[in-house]
């Protein structure tokens, strides 16, 4: 039979790898890696659950009545490669869950029946 190892936290807190699995929600792997490679004891850390590529809409900034970083600047092409309205490289699923959420609010918007008729 193989022993059971057990995790010292920073908290205190003595846990095995199985009741992380259980309380997180992550995968074995990712928690393996997470406490033997990279050796992180904080619960906080260890069990947070990293979302890359996903598109998170910041909120506008507005100076005297002039929006200073609208969002339709994000996904601006230059060459190959689509960036945001802060001028960083955007990662390929953090574009596509941008697209769709677009798509998303254009439908909500069409639904709402708030369109100007002339």
């Amino acid at each position: 039979m193989s022993e059971v190892k057990i995790y010292k936290l920073d908290c205190g807190r003595e846990i095995t790898l199985e009741e992380l699995i259980e309380e997180s929600g992550l995968h074995k792997a990712t928690l393996y890696d997470r406490l033997n490679r990279k050796g992180i004891t904080d619960y906080e850390t260890l069990t947070k659950k990293v979302l890359k590529g996903v598109y998170i809409d910041e909120p506008q900034e507005i100076y005297g009545g002039i929006i200073m970083n609208p969002s339709y600047l994000d996904g601006t092409v230059k060459g190959v490669t689509r960036y945001d309205r802060r001028g960083k490289s955007m990662q390929p699923a953090a574009v596509t869950q941008m697209m769709k959420k677009r798509r998303d609010d254009r439908k909500e918007w069409r639904k709402s029946g708030n369109i100007i008729k002339r």
